[in-house]
């Protein structure tokens, strides 16, 4: 460089995982530090946009220069070509609203802003065992999207808004607290008399001034579920380029009829361009207005789910793209189902449950546990079962120390007491976990005998990360009962499909240990829960994660690969476990190729 800088540089030991606590080294100038403080956007604002954000190509600089624009909670940044020097930066929210966002981020839990179509084909009464469209919507949101969240014993609040979509979008429903007055109002709405057209637009600019609000007083995630039984409608009252509403009857040719029986439309010089460029148009400034939510939010909070419900022979291209807009997503075309419907809401629910419980692990709600300690084993050969107690650190339970086995009965519906694996009168789980979750962690776990012998199959203990679960005999009956209705419908599942092996779908069943605990390292003693279930053996591939993505499968590559090297073989990719067999395959992100250094220029641009 013709200029003199000043360059700080750090240098820092190289690690395989450096990308995942290293955020991408930046090179500022006077001009951009100017603009930040003028804005106040921090230096780490930057470096997590660059990481994290939107990458566009920005607008040339005065020479032609290229440059990149990076978009990511409220910030725009752009940079060089290099992504490494600073241009400037701006805010897409006002400082008013950055603030306070920044001032409330100990309050957690997650906004759910549910728009409704109202337009016109919501009355038709074609959805079996309902009166319309509208009944079916409302009556499975309330069975299968709130009445499930009402179960849920996470912290955090859940705020709903109902936003009904016809000509105009109205708020019938604004930030109520997700309870059981919740449920009644939606059942009350099964009711309502839609009318009109379903324009999307300006549910969408409802849905984002409603989030907006919902970021000036808290750090909630952003939850948006968008229904509509068919394409937007915001087509027939715009003006086409010649400033003619092209999808407007023709008023001149009242009581005439094309073939189809249709009205005759009004015509431009370009008449079928211009409605394919409106048509075009009104795709764009959908998907836009859905992108621009993560832009403001951040992708890390916002959740967009888009359902299809209608006839299969409607054009549902929108609701798709306005889905895919986002990387945390789901798209669903139903037709007209109210089974398919409560489906997607069983789904969709999921999806929230998983939201309101990964915001918890970054806020001042549960407070992580730190008496946990991870241990590993040199060597890949496995264990074996009878020599456990004697080579690993075991907590021991005898028959004096454990107060019940349950397990959960579906006729019931409650935890009943369990018998023990053949002689069997007490259980032991190692110190020291051997892997983790989201939200819980895993030790390995075995019944024993009078004689502290193992006995039965070996099993993987889990307890919560939280100190505010870890004594908490419910969070655990939760999975238990997830599991065994879980199990009830792959046996339907299984019933249905009438397949071979490889077909079948089965969940395995979880227990619950309660022991009485003496914990003077935690200043503890009482009642303690731990969930057990049978260990898995062998090889397995993970095929989808808990944001709902799927493993891409090659069938035909893994034919082959099966055919060549059989079934005892490894999956490729796949990575030695340290006790044998092969662990789960996940997805890793890539390493950060970039210098750790850091250069500052005090010479203007």
């Amino acid at each position: 460089k013709s200029k003199k800088c000043s360059t700080l540089l750090l240098l820092v030991p190289k690690r395989k995982n450096m990308a995942s606590i290293v955020l991408p080294t930046l090179i500022s100038h006077t001009h951009g530090r100017q603009r930040r403080v003028e804005r106040q956007i921090e230096r780490k604002e930057l470096q997590e946009a660059v990481k994290h954000g939107r990458k566009e190509r920005a607008n040339p600089g005065r020479g032609g220069e290229r440059r990149w624009r990076f978009t990511h909670k409220s910030v725009v940044y752009v940079t060089d070509e290099s992504c490494r020097h600073e241009i400037t930066s701006w805010r897409l929210l006002e400082d008013e609203v950055h603030e306070a966002m920044v001032s409330s981020a100990g309050a957690v839990g997650a906004h759910a802003v549910i728009v409704v179509d109202n337009s016109g084909s919501m009355r038709k009464n074609d959805v079996p065992n309902y009166e319309t469209r509208t009944a079916a919507v409302y009556d499975c949101l309330a069975r299968d999207l709130v009445e499930p969240q009402l179960k849920k014993t996470i912290p955090g609040d859940v705020a709903v808004t109902v936003i009904e979509m016809s000509s105009e979008a109205s708020v019938v429903c604004d930030r109520a607290p997700l309870d059981g007055d919740l449920k009644a109002f939606l059942r009350r709405r099964m009711v309502q008399r839609a009318k009109s057209h379903g324009n999307y637009l300006p549910a969408l600019d409802k849905v984002v001034e409603k989030f907006k609000d919902e970021a000036r007083t808290s750090s909630k995630q952003l939850f948006l579920l968008f229904l509509s039984d068919g394409a937007p409608s915001d087509h027939m009252s715009m003006l086409c380029e010649h400033d003619v509403a092209v999808w407007q009857p023709d008023i001149t040719k009242a009581h005439i009829f094309t073939k189809n029986g249709r009205d005759f439309l009004n015509n431009c010089p370009r008449s079928q361009l211009c409605r394919r460029a409106i048509h075009e148009r009104v795709q764009r400034d959908c998907v836009r207005k859905v992108r621009h939510l993560v832009d403001l939010f951040g992708r890390d909070r916002v959740f967009v789910g888009t359902v299809a419900f209608g006839p299969p022979k409607e054009d549902y291209a929108v609701l798709q793209k306005m889905a895919e807009a986002v990387p945390r997503h789901s798209f669903q075309k139903l037709g007209l189902s109210a089974t398919g419907l409560a489906t997607a809401f069983t789904s969709l629910t999921s999806s929230l449950t998983t939201m309101r419980s990964s915001v918890l692990v970054d806020s001042a709600v549960l407070t992580k546990r730190t008496d946990f300690e991870k241990k590993t084993w040199d060597g890949g050969a496995r264990i074996d079962h009878d020599d456990v107690l004697s080579r690993l650190d075991y907590d021991v339970y005898d028959p004096e120390k454990v107060h019940s086995k349950s397990q959960w009965c579906p006729m019931k519906r409650a935890l009943v007491r369990a018998p023990f694996a053949q002689d069997g009168c007490g259980v032991a789980h190692a110190k020291y976990y051997f892997a983790q979750g989201a939200e819980r962690v895993a030790f390995h776990a075995t019944e024993i005998d009078a004689d502290r012998r193992p006995v039965g199959p070996m099993l993987v203990a889990k307890v919560s990360h939280y100190h505010e679960f870890a004594y908490d005999r419910q969070y655990h009956e939760t999975f238990c009962r997830t599991l065994s209705e879980a199990d009830g419908l792959a046996a339907l599942f299984n019933r249905r499909v009438n397949a071979g092996p490889e077909t079948q779908v089965h969940y395995v069943q979880a227990v619950v240990y309660d022991v009485h605990e003496d914990r003077r390292d935690i200043s503890w003693t009482g009642s303690v829960s731990f969930l057990a279930e049978p260990e898995l053996e062998g090889k397995f591939t993970k095929w989808s994660n808990n944001n709902g993505v799927v493993k891409r499968f090659d069938a035909a590559r893994a034919h082959h690969h099966h055919n060549h090297q059989g079934g005892n073989q490894a999956p490729e990719g796949g990575n030695r476990d340290i006790r044998g067999g092969f662990a789960i395959i996940e997805e890793e992100e890539e390493d950060d190729d970039e210098e750790d250094d850091d250069e500052e220029d005090d010479d203007e641009e």
